[in-house]
């Protein structure tokens, strides 16, 4: 029966791909959301007033909050009746995020293909292909897993490193939305490729950040960027690339005028190799050779952009249809629970880390939950697929550490309406273990970011991320004494 209910509710949500597309622009009938046969969804419906209509009064909500729920199956056992109405009713008992822990679990369902019964998993994507089989165990490298096991991090940061052991490079091609310079790796066993980032005119650290991102990562146990290395490569390598691909390249004109460039070829030229120079960055390599350095980050099986996946949430540009669910007194809608929560844990890591170059439709990804495999067109979806259930990765975060000594989420925007006051259980952990200061996230940082890539941090950098991380504390602090810690920490 569970299952039934589960599939009902599948059918209601996807049916033919278009409600959940029309759910995240607000346009869900709420006669057809009525249709829902699980009590803790229904509830919630009933809590939100039916769709995504904020403007319901409180009259109106207190009559909702209590109404008798569905009626339950006449063969549920009492243990399972019990259970499920103290859910409804946890669920009923505010219009908060109280009680949402254990119903994102249950509706973790909905955003996955196939219900597996039996497994302690709610779902499970595509087997991994017989032949990726091996590649972690000849490589060191998982493109599959995310979060990532920081305990097999070093071999693949050992195989990302080694220059020797690559095979060449391959210009990644200018877009409106990849605007700087960036290199492919393309290694021996053609399973496994990187992405290189350059120090370049526009944004000289965004290659250091990259790695430093890496380890803040780490550091705060988030474990959602991929594994990231600096290393330093022959400036050969990039020139054999340019000649190879170079007149195939083509430039955005926008981007061309900006750097007074005609072609791909001058503005890598100007851009990279000249301003490096300028910069000093090229030293002599080992056996004599100019070499530069440059960010290494291996590439990961089925990502997609957030607002394209099935995790995705309600969002307009220039609006604050998801900033304003940022705050214990506007909740948002359960079935988007899981991908709200995201962009919470994401708020809170770029909050410490500087980074104001990410939102909802920007920087924002998911591996698996591709879309057209639910519509029926798995051939829409990339290759390889996730092998699990979907998940977010963190990546893009160029602009880090060195581009903002103060920033909040989404600028100063959520700051100046006093949004920000929701936090994500598992990141505020860790935040907490620095509210002392006896000790700091800036020593933390020093101590494990690679010595060639340290002085190009000066201690003012990772002592401005001590600032925002305090900041990010006392805001918790003051959002918790004024709605309760119940109300403001999400899981």
């Amino acid at each position: 029966q569970q299952q039934q209910q589960q599939q009902a509710a599948r059918v209601v949500k996807y049916g033919d791909g278009q409600k959940h597309r029309q759910h995240a622009q607000g346009a869900v009938d709420e006669s057809t959301v009525e249709v829902q046969e699980d009590p803790v969804l229904r509830g919630a419906e009933r809590r939100r007033g039916g769709s995504n209509n904020h403007n319901h009064n409180d009259e109106e909500e207190e009559a909702a909050t209590a109404s008798p729920p569905t009626a339950e199956p006449a063969d549920l056992s009492d243990e399972e009746r019990e259970r499920r109405r103290d859910q409804a009713a946890q669920i009923n008992s505010t219009a908060t995020y109280e009680g949402l822990e254990d119903h994102i679990r249950r509706t973790a369902h909905h955003h996955c293909a196939d219900v597996i019964p039996g497994t302690t998993r709610a779902c499970d994507g595509p087997p991994i292909p017989e032949e990726y089989a091996d590649l972690h165990e000849t490589t060191g490298c998982d493109i599959f897993t995310v979060p990532f096991n920081p305990a097999s991090d070093t071999r693949c940061l050992e195989t990302l490193r080694d220059v020797a052991g690559w095979k060449s490079l391959k210009p990644m091609t200018q877009t409106m939305d990849m605007r700087t310079v960036k290199f492919q790796v393309q290694f021996p066993d053609k399973r496994l490729k990187a992405l290189i980032k350059v120090p370049q005119k526009l944004y000289k650290h965004e290659a250091h950040d990259e790695v430093a991102a890496f380890h803040a990562d780490r550091v705060l146990d988030q474990n959602r960027v991929p594994p990231t290395v600096w290393t330093f490569v022959p400036l050969r390598m990039f020139r054999e690339a340019m000649e190879k691909y170079g007149e195939g390249e083509k430039l955005v004109e926008r981007y061309a005028k900006d750097s007074k460039v005609d072609t791909w070829m001058e503005w890598v030229e100007k851009d990279f190799i000249t301003f490096n120079r300028d910069m000093h960055y090229i030293r002599a390599g080992a056996n004599g050779e100019d070499e530069v350095g440059v960010s290494v980050q291996l590439f990961i099986a089925e990502v997609y952009s957030f607002l394209h996946s099935d995790l995705l949430i309600p969002w307009e540009l220039h609006k604050d249809t998801w900033q304003k669910h940022l705050t214990p007194d506007n909740p948002w809608h359960p079935w988007d629970a899981i991908g709200w929560i995201r962009q919470v844990e994401l708020g809170m890591f770029d909050w410490v880390v500087g980074n104001f170059d990410r939102s909802p439709n920007k920087n924002n990804f998911v591996v698996g939950a591709c879309a057209g495999a639910r519509d029926g067109h798995p051939d829409k979806c990339s290759y390889p697929r996730h092998p699990g259930p979907p998940s977010f990765v963190t990546l893009d975060n160029g602009l880090a550490f060195h581009y903002a000594r103060y920033v909040c989420p989404d600028g100063e925007h959520q700051m100046k309406k006093n949004y920000y006051c929701v936090f994500e259980k598992r990141l505020l952990k860790e935040l907490l273990k620095y509210d002392s200061g006896e000790v700091k996230f800036s020593e933390r940082m020093s101590e494990v970011l690679p010595k060639d890539l340290r002085p190009h941090f000066p201690d003012f950098l990772f002592e401005s991320a001590d600032t925002r991380l305090r900041e990010l504390l006392d805001r918790y602090h003051q959002c918790a004494a004024k709605h309760g810690k119940h109300r403001v920490i999400v899981a």
